[in-house]
Formats: structure tokens, C-alpha cells, sequence
């Protein structure tokens, strides 16, 4: 984030690239941690970095989202607070598109956001 605020943008994306390197999605489940790196790559100009951090961790709460909904209801009060943690992120991702002028991302997280409002 510092490097992004003063405007030293190359340096910003090369240090997220190699954390991206030693912590992968696939070693490290990405997870709403990992919001501040999209929002720094949208900062230093890197838009479809963010934009592929943000989709991802969309998919992972959407399918944390789906697999709450399955539960019959004595388990879904057990992840109550899980599903509602799930949706606000899901929200925080859909603003910090649109704020990112990512308008084809954010309608369709928006879209899924209202959809899982829908199924409470």
C-alpha cells in the first residue's frame, strides 16, 4: 500500500507478484486477507491482477456460500456467523469493483450477492 500511496507502482505489483510466487491460492486457500492485495494491484494500475484476485476470492466465498445453504438448519446455526462473514465479503468485493470501474465484475458479483440475500 505504501509504495502504491507515494506512486512507486512497478515496485507495488513486483512485491505483490512475489508474495502471489511464495504463498499461492493453491498453498494458501485465498480468503478476505487477500483483499488488500487486489485493491493495491487496482491502485498501481494493474487491473486485471486485481480483477483475477478479486473473481477468485468471490469463487471461494460463493462456494463456501452454496455448501452453508445445502445444511439443514440445526448445522446452518452452527455457521451462522461463517454465512454472514461470507456475505460480507462477498458485498466488499462487489463495491471495491464498482469503485475500481470494473462494471462487468461488479454486476456479476452484485448479481450473485443479491441472489444468496435472496436464499437467507
Amino acid at each position: 500500500e505504501a509504495l502504491a500511496s507515494k506512486g512507486e507502482n512497478d515496485k507495488a505489483i513486483a512485491l505483490l507478484d512475489r508474495c502471489l510466487e511464495e504463498f499461492p491460492d493453491e498453498k494458501i486457500n485465498f480468503d478476505m486477507y487477500m483483499i488488500p492485495f487486489a485493491d493495491v494491484y487496482y491502485a498501481a494500475g494493474a487491473t486485471e491482477k486485481g480483477n483475477a484476485i478479486t473473481e477468485r476470492i468471490f469463487e471461494v466465498y460463493k462456494q463456501n456460500l452454496n455448501y452453508y445453504n445445502r445444511l439443514n438448519e440445526k448445522l446452518f446455526k452452527y455457521f451462522e456467523s461463517d454465512y454472514n462473514q461470507a456475505l460480507g465479503v462477498i458485498q466488499k468485493l462487489s463495491i471495491m469493483a464498482q469503485m475500481n470501474e470494473q462494471e462487468e465484475l461488479h454486476t456479476k458479483i452484485d448479481s450473485a450477492f443479491r441472489d444468496m440475500l435472496m436464499m437467507q
